[in-house]
């Protein structure tokens, strides 16, 4: 079969180019003229682009993605409730994302009484190969990066004079090396990139620290010096060992700067590891000495931490000092934990009034333990993994993350990918204020839920800083519809579970309660229990109730209604709900109620007596008398006022015949 190519899109029907989410952006002075880079994150989960709605896109009009090729690979269109949809998103199938080019990758506009049109052409890099390929072994750092420093470095440290001879570190060539990766070189808290260019890919690359890079990190007895490779299209190495090995290098400048604050909590000078500190702050000190404490009236602390992706987490407090003494300073764990496999720069200042301030040396380190997500969020109004799309409306529900600053923006996303037409919802504010509770929540409008209908969906929540890429929580998957029926109500005086269950008429003399229990439930919802047993008592009708905000409901159910599903031998009866939302109505599943007789034991104990006759002999004399005698019937379970009640009365003749 011929290879199909696609058409170039026609300059005078040209809209906005596709938006990709992640997408490496153009790299300046690439020869071959990349738009921007398609890498392994865009494999990690569907693929979701998008394209702002064009002018003249009734309900009816069709999108065509087209990626790479003359082929659509993924459909969608105006539908009905789209009305205020601003962008139309698309599902990119996972088997067209192939190295090396996405080329052309555009939207086709089909309308059904206009012209088509289509969005700017994309000519997209993919590369989905980790620079440095897989770390070999559990070694620390990863040993396919590899750097040497001059051996007089490595051993001796780095005076003033060496300082201004600068230093110059070696990085040898790696796996998957390619044109325009960028080489981040760290020297402590200094960053040195390096873009790689077409003819230096498989040599090695010497990287040069001058004096003044040399002096901005400072003096330290360990100072760490490491590197890692960012591939043209944003792949990292190995997740797993994401920064070369880390040598430690002696730096004694002779500097102005004051020594480097301590770690109190946990006892360290180079690592924690989140395993040990467990649930504590950490806890960082510095001492103050009386010279100082006479010139400067504040101290301010710095914690600038890094993530294993490389987003800033960083913590700042000041504080009046009050003499010559030790200052200590807790950073939550939230805060500490947000970084693991990251590292962080620890420092303070003393600033006063009409002097300089004096800064002190830096503190590095490094954060040891398993990255904790955050978590996914949840809908209040669903019920298990279902959400009804008649709701009016739902809420979706997270808790704040100590590391979030107010400025962060934090954004909701519901998604339902599908490359026959992938729909979709976002809503995004400023952190801000976080609630007492420490809850961030989203209302999300009923018109846009019944968009989803019938679709699973995924529920998450990013927050973006800055320029930073967005952080993104883990994912909630829900369905939504109306579910077929809603739980089984139940009996709460019968044993057993499910919809069969068994109850002791001893263990119900008095009635019984049946609990509905059911999310969301709303105080409008009405909520009417049947019961169906025997026929008239046994078959009461019970009074519909309003729903409440606890979710639970409790419903009688009389004594005689359970008494007349009392029988010799067992006898069922059932029971169900159905709720009335909005007009709309919804049945339970059905709870199947066994009852068993009254045991002979209890019956035994019902006293039955004349009280004319000899109570000891037992022998009612009839010759005493002519008037009529009185027999009493003591009390039995379930005995009512109006029931009735049938006595037998057996007897001998004189002659030995029977009567009754």
């Amino acid at each position: 079969m011929a290879k199909q190519h696609a058409s170039p899109p026609s300059p005078l029907s040209e809209l906005p180019a596709v938006d990709i989410p992640l997408m490496q952006p153009p790299i300046e002075g690439d020869l071959e003229k990349a738009d921007g880079g398609i890498g392994v994150s865009h494999t990690m989960r569907p693929l979701v682009v998008h394209i702002d709605r064009p002018d003249s896109t009734p309900e009816g009009t069709h999108f065509e993605l087209i990626w790479g090729g003359g082929t659509p690979v993924a459909f969608n269109l105006i539908r009905e409730g789209d009305e205020n949809l601003a962008r139309i998103p698309f599902t990119v199938p996972s088997d067209s994302i192939r190295e090396a080019w996405a080329d052309p990758v555009y939207v086709q506009v089909i309308r059904s009484n206009a012209n088509p049109s289509r969005t700017r052409p994309l000519r997209l890099r993919v590369n989905l190969q980790h620079p440095g390929g897989q770390d070999p072994n559990p070694a620390p750092g990863n040993q396919g990066l590899v750097f040497e420093l001059p051996d007089d470095v490595r051993l001796g440290g780095v005076s003033a004079d060496r300082a201004r001879q600068g230093v110059e570190v070696i990085v040898r060539h790696w796996l998957n090396m390619a044109a325009y990766d960028l080489l981040i070189l760290v020297w402590g808290s200094v960053r040195i990139e390096r873009l790689i260019q077409p003819s230096e890919v498989g040599l090695d690359i010497k990287c040069i620290l001058d004096e003044e890079a040399i002096k901005e990190a400072g003096d330290s007895d360990l100072l760490p010096v490491a590197f890692q490779v960012r591939g043209p299209t944003g792949n990292y190495p190995d997740p797993w060992a994401p920064w070369s090995t880390t040598a430690l290098v002696s730096v004694y400048l002779e500097t102005d700067r004051v020594d480097a604050p301590w770690v109190q909590t946990p006892e360290t000078d180079r690592e924690i590891d989140l395993e040990i500190l467990g649930t504590r702050d950490v806890q960082i000190g510095m001492t103050v000495g009386g010279a100082d404490a006479r010139v400067y009236s504040h101290i301010f602390l710095y914690w600038n931490g890094v993530n294993a992706e490389g987003s800033s987490v960083s913590y700042f407090e000041d504080r009046q000092l009050a003499g010559a003494k030790g200052y200590f300073f807790n950073i939550n764990n939230a805060l500490v934990s947000a970084i693991a496999q990251g590292s962080v720069v620890v420092y303070y200042e003393l600033k006063g009034a009409g002097v300089p301030d004096k800064r002190s040396h830096n503190r590095y380190l490094t954060v040891i333990g398993e990255i904790v997500r955050w978590p996914a969020p949840t809908v209040d109004q669903a019920l298990g993994d279902d959400l009804d799309p008649g709701l009016p409306l739902i809420t979706i529900r997270f808790p704040a993350q100590a590391s979030w600053a107010s400025t962060d923006r934090v954004q909701v996303t519901i998604l339902a990918s599908d490359t026959d037409g992938t729909v979709d919802y976002t809503a995004g504010r400023l952190v801000g204020q976080v609630t007492p509770d420490g809850q961030m929540t989203f209302d999300v409008a009923g018109n846009e839920l019944r968009r989803f209908d019938g679709r699973l969906i995924d529920v998450f929540y990013s927050v973006t800083r800055d320029n930073e890429l967005p952080q993104e929580s883990l994912r909630r998957v829900y369905q939504v519809h109306m579910p077929v029926e809603l739980p089984v109500p139940k009996l709460i005086q019968a044993t057993g579970s499910g919809a069969s269950v068994s109850l002791a008429s001893m263990n119900a003399q008095t009635g019984a309660t049946v609990s509905v229990e059911y999310k969301p439930m709303y105080t409008t919802d009405s909520i009417k229990v049947t019961m169906v047993g025997s026929a008239g008592a046994g078959s009461p009708n019970i009074d519909a109730k309003p729903g409440l905000a606890s979710g639970v409901v409790m419903f009688d159910i009389p004594k005689a209604a359970i008494a007349a599903n009392i029988g010799n031998a067992n006898k069922t009866f059932t029971l169900e709900y159905e709720v009335t939302r909005e007009g709309v109505k919804r049945g339970s599943t059905k709870l199947t109620v066994t009852v068993t007789p009254i045991p002979q034991a209890e019956l035994l104990k019902t006293v039955i007596q004349i009280n004319e006759a000899n109570q000891t002999t037992r022998v009612l004399d009839l010759s005493t008398g002519t008037a009529n005698r009185k027999l009493r019937v003591g009390t039995w379970p379930f005995i009512a006022t109006d029931s009735p009640v049938w006595i037998e009365f057996k007897g001998f003749k004189t002659g030995g015949g029977h009567t009754t």
